[in-house]
């Protein structure tokens, strides 16, 4: 999918550029296309490589995200946030048979652990709720055979 494939280069590409520099991302770039990267996509991206120093240099993009929320926001209640997040890990579990229940596995464990660490209350909720999230890049499968040494194609992802 060729939106995924922009969006991993757009995400490299910002996230080296703002801790490495620009010269430092390219190259980061150019030593991922044609693996992990789409070779054509990171061409273009670098050959317009200015856009990489207005984008750092304009204004956030969850600022810019945040505004254009419809008004009036709305928020999840704590409870209620807590359900979409167990729904949401539930989900990301259902992906292998051997991973049922383990997302919400590890956030009891996490939970736990900061209880006897004796964290705050506030901070034991919110490791839990971040450790309910924990695997959620495992909707996105590069490669079936989820082979380390393939290099991506153009048909190669899928979104479950």
């Amino acid at each position: 999918m060729l939106a995924v494939r922009v969006v991993q280069v757009a995400q490299d590409a910002e996230s080296h550029f703002r801790l490495l520099g620009k010269e430092a991302a390219l190259a980061t770039l150019r030593r991922r296309a044609g693996g992990m990267l789409d070779a054509h996509i990171v061409d273009c991206c670098c050959q317009h490589s200015e856009l990489l120093v207005e984008a750092a240099n304009g204004a956030s993009l969850w600022e810019a995200v945040l505004a254009a929320e419809p008004s009036p926001a709305r928020y999840l209640a704590d409870e209620r946030l807590d359900e979409a997040l167990q729904t949401i890990a539930d989900c990301v579990d259902l992906k292998s048979p051997y991973t049922l229940g383990h997302s919400r596995g590890v956030a009891e464990l996490a939970a736990a652990a900061a209880r006897r660490y004796g964290l705050p209350e506030a901070d034991v909720i919110a490791l839990r709720r971040a450790s309910l999230l924990h695997d959620l890049g495992r909707i996105i499968n590069v490669r079936k055979d989820h082979s380390p040494s393939s290099r991506i194609h153009d048909n190669a992802f899928t979104v479950w």
